[in-house]
């Protein structure tokens, strides 16, 4: 049985490639004169090119502006972190001295038990 289907493909394959190609007609060849666009291209290029250049200066100083932005708000933050930097180094400081005045306090309780 699968002798007579590979016969059967073959056999249509062969047909449809056949009808296919006596199915294709000769079209005529469509030509463009390309001489005229050649003498516009450059000057319609240079405008373009010209222009881009333009907005890429644009974007350059837009770019340029946007990082000292960045810059600036940089140096603020880096200035408040070093102010929670300092608060947090009070902090411990803070908590050690109370830490050091609980223990005294705990010190003089004890004394007053004992005595």
């Amino acid at each position: 049985m699968s002798a007579k289907r590979a016969e059967l493909k073959k056999a249509s394959l062969n047909k449809n490639y056949k009808t296919v190609c006596l199915d294709c007609k000769a079209e005529p060849v469509k030509t463009c004169d390309y001489r005229g666009a050649k003498q516009e291209g450059p000057s319609t290029k240079s405008g373009g090119a010209q222009e881009l250049k333009n907005e890429l200066r644009e974007v350059r100083e837009e770019l340029k502006e946007k990082m000292e932005e960045i810059k600036q708000i940089k140096d603020v933050m880096d200035k408040d972190f070093d102010k929670l930097k300092e608060f947090v180094e009070i902090m411990k400081d803070m908590q050690k001295d109370m830490d050091e005045k609980m223990d005294v306090l705990i010190n003089i309780q004890k004394h007053k038990f004992k005595a």
